[in-house]
């Protein structure tokens, strides 16, 4: 058998094969680099989301603190509105045993007793 015949067979076939691996080779770095490229922008999307997510955060803390402030000053306007009406009404109650002449202790004279 006469091998001569095949050896530029062989060095054409191997000549193929490597075109074909520095083809495949350049198939996979473009892979491994858009993979690469879609891992980042998927990243960086998630960092805008966290930062988003973040300052929706603060908004609601404000929102939150601002409310709360609110809910003290109506507790405080609230109370304040109670004692005016109550002392209002005891001043009253006051007013209408000096004119019917009663000679019962005021609701005055009994805090003032007490404390």
């Amino acid at each position: 058998v006469d091998y001569t015949a095949l050896v530029p067979l062989l060095v054409e076939s191997i000549h193929d094969l490597e075109q074909l691996v520095k083809k495949r080779r350049l198939e996979e770095e473009k892979v491994v680099e858009n993979v690469k490229e879609e891992k980042d922008c998927g990243y960086a999307a998630i960092q805008n989301e966290i930062a988003s997510l973040r300052s929706d955060l603060h908004v609601l803390e404000d929102d939150n603190k601002n409310l709360l402030e609110d809910l003290i000053t109506m507790r405080k306007e609230v109370e304040s509105l109670y004692t005016d009406q109550f002392e209002g009404g005891l001043e009253a109650i006051e007013m209408a045993r000096r004119m019917s002449g009663s000679k019962l202790p005021t609701m005055t004279m009994r805090r003032r007793t007490l404390t």
